[in-house]
């Protein structure tokens, strides 16, 4: 298995998103998981669970928790 079929499997993300990369830079011990919508995907309200059209298309990063000593960032596309 490699690493962005590993790293999707522990993130268990829902079927509107996808893993575009995954960048491993093991001499700094960081990781990035670049996510991207899936075009014409529905959102779910994790509250209510009715759709919803999402809340922004700006770039986000998100510090994840560290995975065997690499520091772990999630980033999301623009526009997804």
């Amino acid at each position: 298995m490699d690493l962005r079929a590993w790293v999707e499997r522990l993130m268990d993300l829902g079927p509107e998103w996808r893993i575009e990369r995954v960048d491993e830079d093991s001499e700094r011990q960081r990781a990035r998981v670049v996510l991207a919508r899936q075009a014409r995907s529905a959102l779910t309200c994790p509250v209510c669970g009715r759709a919803c059209p999402g809340y922004d298309a700006r770039r986000r990063e998100w510090r994840a928790l560290e995975a065997w000593g690499y520091k772990t960032l999630v980033s999301r596309l623009d526009g997804a």
